[in-house]
């Protein structure tokens, strides 16, 4: 029994050891660097720690039906990291190098609150900025960072309200901050510069900001510029070292902005990237017929020709009545296999898309959130690239029939309002919301009836927030860029809202 029971022994070594051999996930090294802070449904930087099987690994992140992806170049044989965004799910996998993991969740859950932002600090030493901004629970929570650990790539900065940097100027972050900042903001986003906002980075392509106006936290002079429905915040770094209270005022700046500048939240949870609860009642079409091109009368007009022409040759020749069938045959066989030439409808993908603005200019910079319905042969998971200029951001959703598509947040858009509509005190144009809506499924409004379904839905779940909006049909479609996974797929934007919150502006004494 001996020797019996030291093979088993060693076989049982050698089965345990295989899988342990292929695990290249540092499993205790890997983690959200926001812990131990999270917002569930939004991506937060995450530091994957693995050790690499070749030069380049491709790293996928997967979160049911939306995969993303990005090379990361290595040493074969080494140990490597890279930061990337994750999602705050519990049923997210993480795969490289032929390894998979399961990121352990923030504990703590930063639901979307008007009272307590959620921010990111950045600082030349983190440890100074903590006694200036610090985390206070139920008004104010931070995750802290310093300057040259900036993200680049908006999507790290996911889950935050706001970002706070401190003297971008004597510590400058990496290149890419600039864009990382527009691209946040134009999604709503608020961030507060404290020093100069030169950082030494010339960035081509950015839309400017609106013009400055000023504004007084705690007595704290602060230059507020609009950039989309986000803003820039800058504020004097010796003024707020002087003021005696400067968490009060960088407090103040950013409930300004998530308050819409009134000096009381509105009713409600404040608007976020976090998916809505409410499902959308909106149903994918099918492909429209393509139109009859120039190959499809030349193979019709020559079959017509062929039926005429063959048999009145065939009653001239001897033995025509032999040979003309086959004749008719062959030659309609082959017409029919040209045909089969002709452009055949492709997968088909249906959007729609409500585009938050700062104004009516069309020339501002805004972002959209599509929602996007694919339809019959289009691919269940919609794949990423994380290095795509795009830099789009998918997340699982489903409309109100339960069908499985993706919602899709897009930065730094534009598009072209009708003339907008006044939601004010739970009344569009002094009509009751619910009313409105039925009357924008009647074309009325400037509205169509997909649009209206959007405006249905924002009025359900905004209409009682406390504040005004402008409302209005938007002429926005969805690019080819913003979707370069689905290359190969018609799509079709079936409706679009144009929302822009309005402001009160406070008195600046």
């Amino acid at each position: 029994m001996q020797p019996l029971s030291a093979l088993s022994l060693l076989l049982l070594a050698v089965v345990t050891a295989a899988p342990l051999h292929a695990q290249a996930i540092d499993k205790d090294r890997s983690r959200f660097l926001s812990e131990p802070h999270g917002r569930p449904g939004t991506c937060a930087p995450y530091r994957l720690v693995f050790k690499a099987t070749a030069e380049t690994e491709r790293v996928e992140v997967i979160h049911g039906n939306v995969k993303l992806v990005v090379q990361v170049a290595a040493k074969a044989g080494e140990t490597s990291e890279t930061i990337l965004p994750v999602y705050v799910a519990p049923d997210v996998v993480i795969r490289v190098a032929g390894d998979e993991h399961t990121p352990r969740l923030p504990l703590r859950r930063m639901e979307p609150d008007y009272e307590q932002p959620y921010v990111a600090v950045f600082a030349a030493d983190a440890m100074y900025a903590r006694p200036i901004l610090p985390s206070v629970p139920g008004q104010l929570a931070c995750d802290y960072y310093e300057n040259r650990e900036f993200f680049s790539d908006w999507r790290l900065f996911d889950g935050y309200d706001g970002l706070v940097l401190f003297s971008p100027e004597a510590q400058r972050p990496p290149a890419g901050t600039q864009r990382a900042i527009a691209e946040f903001c134009s999604l709503g986003g608020a961030a507060i510069i404290v020093g100069s906002f030169r950082m030494g980075e010339k960035v081509e392509g950015l839309p400017a900001p609106a013009e400055a106006e000023l504004l007084k936290f705690h007595g704290v002079s602060a230059q507020r510029m609009a950039y989309g429905p986000g803003a820039i915040y800058r504020i004097d770094f010796e003024e707020l070292r002087r003021s005696g209270n400067p968490y009060a005022v960088l407090r103040g700046a950013l409930l300004d902005h998530m308050w819409f500048g009134d000096t009381r939240a509105p009713a409600g949870k404040p608007q976020s990237r976090v998916p809505s609860p409410a499902a959308l009642n909106v149903v994918a079409g099918t492909p429209e017929a393509p139109q009859p091109g120039a190959l499809f009368f030349g193979l019709a007009g020559a079959l017509l020709a062929l039926c005429g022409v063959v048999p009145l040759v065939a009653r001239r020749v001897k033995f025509g009545a032999l040979w003309s069938m086959p004749a008719l045959a062959a030659g309609a066989a082959a017409i029919g296999a040209l045909a089969l030439l002709q452009p055949q409808p492709r997968p088909l993908l249906d959007c729609w898309a409500v585009v938050y603005a700062e104004s009516q200019d069309r020339q501002r910079p805004a972002s959209a959130r599509a929602f996007l319905l694919p339809g019959q042969d289009v691919d269940e998971t919609l794949a990423v690239d994380l290095a795509n200029a795009a830099r789009v951001l998918p997340r699982p959703w489903r409309n109100a029939q339960g069908r499985a598509g993706w919602q899709l947040d897009l930065p730094l858009q534009t598009g072209e309002p009708a003339a907008p509509a006044e939601l004010a005190f739970g009344e569009v144009n002094g009509t009751r919301f619910r009313d409105f809506a039925a009357m924008a499924y009647k074309g009325e409004g400037g509205f169509d009836a997909e649009s209206a379904r959007l405006l249905e839905w924002w009025l359900d779940e905004n209409a009682y927030r406390g504040r005004r909006s402008g409302l209005g049909a938007a002429g926005w479609r969805l690019e080819a860029e913003s979707a370069p996974a689905l290359e190969s797929v018609e799509k079709r934007t079936r409706g679009a809202l144009w929302v822009v919150n309005r402001r009160l502006v406070p008195d600046p004494r």
